[in-house]
């Protein structure tokens, strides 16, 4: 009988250590860094119709920031991040004028208000009232 309460007793600690909840900060700080865009309102982002370079997101969930490109300009701004919402505040970017920039606007308009998020297998799927807007990628 102690055997088996031993057994039970241990099968119970193994089972509360395999399983283990990410905290909603341990999340947020996975968003922190470089991502770049995959694809934007159901578009694949292709270098060939970027720009000067692939497009990108540099997240700061610390200090709830955002920076990156179009792909021909440069912008920055709030990017606030909680639970399962990105909120894009004010964006401010460069005005150079590029050929090929074919992702530029749609990620302008993209990056408007608040919007949702999921984080699943290293992608980051951001969605406006249930539909997928914009996928990014390490």
């Amino acid at each position: 009988m102690k055997q088996y309460i031993v057994a039970v007793i241990a099968l119970l600690f193994l089972g509360s250590c395999s399983h283990k909840t990410i905290a909603v900060e341990a999340v947020k700080n996975d968003l922190s860094g470089i991502w770049q865009i995959i694809s934007v309102n159901g578009i694949e982002v292709v270098k060939k119709d970027a720009g000067k370079e692939m497009p990108y997101l540099e997240f700061n969930a610390e200090k709830s920031t955002v920076t990156g490109t179009t792909g021909c300009n440069r912008l920055n701004g709030k990017a606030t991040i909680n639970n399962n919402s990105i909120n894009f505040g004010p964006l401010a970017t460069t005005m150079m004028m590029c050929q090929n920039a074919k992702y530029e606007r749609p990620i302008l308009q993209t990056l408007i208000g608040n919007l949702s998020y999921t984080y699943e297998r290293g992608i980051i799927t951001i969605s406006k009232e249930g539909r997928t807007i914009m996928t990014l990628g390490r």
